[in-house]
This record gives structure tokens, C-alpha cells and sequence, in this order.
């Protein structure tokens, strides 16, 4: 994952783009494969199907275009778009778009974890991590921005807040879909937010014998500093205004 994002840039965009296309786009560790198992399980119920959309297969619902360019026709016949998985900075090709944030604190924490499991000690302490150009806060920071700063005006990009998924992931996907012009039944919200549960996924998870690089919800080893808190906070004061964290928020 990291070679494949933060490496030699690849194109962001569909073999075979369409207006219509909705993509579901996060900084790497905000929680994009939860949400895109809770949109997968929606269209699920929503298409009559009696699949279970979890980790394992959660990606031929909501396909992720780093992994493939070549995005085939849609497993559900609800929404009447195909939804596709990215980390890309802002392209011009997503017209519409879910842009799903994190706070930085639980960001940076989450993705440390992840990348000490690919990479070892190579990238030293947390706090070494937080100020890498390539990884740190400011890699953050800058893809923020390249979605939700200064954006095109003809772009439709619904920010959505992990933690209000936390919070009440149905009232969410009831959100998201009022936004975009969906007819939702409330109860299949509430039954797909039930069935991505993170116990659930974490079951899922431990079935593929993914072994040490776990993705779902983990507790990260990081050691925050008061230091490194100051310093999150003092260089994302910005971003932080922007997305509504008036105050540490720390879920991992």
C-alpha cells in the first residue's frame, strides 16, 4: 500500500470514465474500507441481493482504482452509478465524490502502525514519522486541501467525518444519500450499518490470515508526545477549522 500510494504516481482515473461515477476518496488510514463495506452492504439491500458485504470482498462492490483501472459494470443495480475506491489528491475526472476525514492525531497514529508492519524500523520514532515529508502530518495537510480547498465549482464533494460514522454509521449512509439524491429505506441503513460492524470485520479479517498488518481498527504502538500533539495542532490549526475538530478526537 504505501509503495503503491506514495510511489511513482499512477493515473487516478477509469480505463472507461463516466460522469456518473461516484468516488469514495480518503487520505491512506481515515477508514475507507469501513466505509465503503457500509455503502456496499447499502447497495446490497438496496439491489435485493442477499449478499454480506465484508472485508474479503467488500473491494468487487466498491473496486479500488489503484489496484485496477478496468472497472466493469456495477454489482448492484443500487445506486445507478458505480463506486470506486481512492486516495488520489484531488483529479478533475471526480466529478462526484465522498471525501472521508479523519483527525490527523488518529490519522498519523493508525498509519505509523500500518507502515512500521511493511517497513520496520526504517522509519524510526513516531515523532520522526509525523514530520516525514512523505508520510507525515504535511502529506496530510496537503491532500486535504487538494479536495476541499479552492475546488472546481462544477465538483460534488460531500465531506464525511469518521467519526460521525462512529458516531451512527445508518444516520450517515441516510445522509449521503439524501445528498446525492437517493431513495433509501431507513431500515436497510440500519441493517448495513449492523453488518459492517467492526467485530464483524475483525472476525473477517482474522479468516483471511492476514496475520501482523491488520487493517480494521487496531490499537496503534505509538508513543504521542505532548510535543507532537502541539505540533499537530499547530500545523493543522487550518484544516482542523475546516473540518469541524474544535477539539482532540482520538479513536485508535
Amino acid at each position: 500500500m504505501l509503495r503503491k500510494i506514495q510511489g511513482k504516481r499512477r493515473s487516478h482515473v477509469p480505463v472507461d470514465p463516466r460522469t456518473s461515477d461516484l468516488y469514495i476518496v480518503e487520505y491512506p488510514k481515515s477508514g475507507v474500507t469501513w466505509l465503503c463495506t457500509l455503502l456496499g452492504n447499502l447497495a446490497a439491500l438496496e439491489s435485493g441481493s442477499k449478499a454480506i458485504v465484508n472485508y474479503a470482498n467488500s473491494i468487487a462492490w466498491v473496486p479500488d482504482i489503484h489496484i485496477n483501472r478496468l472497472i466493469g459494470e456495477p454489482l448492484h443495480s443500487w445506486p445507478p452509478q458505480r463506486m470506486i475506491k481512492s486516495h488520489a489528491r484531488f483529479e478533475r475526472a471526480y466529478a462526484f465524490s465522498l471525501y472521508l476525514a479523519r483527525h490527523p492525531v488518529s490519522v498519523m497514529k493508525s498509519y505509523y502502525r500500518y507502515a512500521a508492519a511493511f517497513e520496520g524500523a526504517q522509519f524510526g520514532d513516531f515523532a520522526g514519522f509525523l514530520r516525514s515529508d512523505k508520510y507525515g502530518v504535511d502529506a496530510w495537510r496537503g491532500h486535504v486541501n487538494s479536495w476541499l480547498s479552492r475546488r472546481p465549482s462544477h465538483h460534488r464533494i460531500l465531506l464525511v467525518r469518521y467519526e460521525d460514522l462512529v458516531d451512527d454509521a445508518a444516520a450517515q449512509l441516510m445522509r449521503i444519500s439524501d445528498v446525492f439524491g437517493w431513495s433509501v429505506d431507513p431500515a436497510n441503513a440500519e441493517i448495513a450499518a449492523e453488518r459492517s460492524a467492526a467485530k464483524f470485520m475483525q472476525a473477517n479479517e482474522a479468516q483471511l490470515g492476514i496475520g501482523g498488518a491488520k487493517f480494521v481498527k487496531q490499537t496503534s504502538t505509538a508513543t504521542v508526545s505532548e510535543d507532537d500533539l502541539a505540533f499537530i495542532h499547530e500545523r493543522c490549526a487550518d484544516e482542523l477549522r475546516m473540518l469541524g475538530y474544535d477539539t482532540f478526537v482520538s479513536d485508535s
